[in-house]
C-alpha cells in the first residue's frame, strides 16, 4: 500500500555532509526522513521556493526529454529500503503506457518540483514503521 505525502521541509546545515528531507503523510502525522547530499538539498530547496537558474539543469533536461518524447511524468514513489538506502521510482505515462524508472529519491523529488504543479509523492506504507531516529535507512546514495 502507498501513502501520499507532502514535502514538509528541507533542512540544510552547512556543517553536515548530508542534509535532511522530511516527507509528511498528507493529512496525517507520520513522517519519513531521507538524508541527501548538500547539492541536491540546495537544488530541491530552490525548486520548492520557485527559484530557477538562467540555464537548464539536469532535472530540467529530463523533464524536457520526457515531454518531447510525448510522455508525462505522473508521480514519485519511495518504494523500499535496501542496505540503508531508500529507493524510488518515477512513473511515466506515454499514451496510456506506464513505465516505472528506477531513481534516487533526491532526483525524483527535485523532478517532482520541476513540474507545475508538483508531481504527487507516495511512500510505501511499510517505510513508516518505527521511529525514524532509530532507523539506519535514511540515506539516498
Amino acid at each position: 500500500m502507498r501513502v501520499q505525502v507532502e514535502l514538509a521541509r528541507v533542512v540544510i546545515c552547512e556543517f553536515n555532509t548530508h542534509q535532511a528531507v522530511f516527507l509528511r503523510e498528507k493529512g496525517g502525522q507520520r513522517e519519513l526522513t531521507i538524508t541527501i547530499a548538500p547539492y541536491e538539498a540546495a537544488l530541491l530547496d530552490r525548486r520548492v521556493r520557485g527559484i530557477s537558474g538562467t540555464r537548464p539543469l539536469t532535472h530540467d533536461l529530463l523533464a524536457q526529454v520526457i515531454r518531447t518524447l510525448g510522455a508525462e511524468a505522473k508521480e514519485v514513489r519511495i518504494v523500499r529500503e535496501e542496505h540503508g538506502v531508500y529507493l524510488a521510482e518515477l512513473l511515466i505515462d506515454r499514451g496510456g503506457e506506464e513505465t516505472l524508472l528506477d531513481t534516487r529519491p533526491s532526483d525524483a523529488l527535485i523532478l517532482a518540483f520541476t513540474e507545475a504543479p508538483p508531481l504527487p509523492i507516495f511512500v510505501a506504507e511499510e517505510l513508516f514503521g518505527g521511529d525514524p531516529s532509530d532507523s539506519e535507512a535514511e540515506t539516498d546514495q
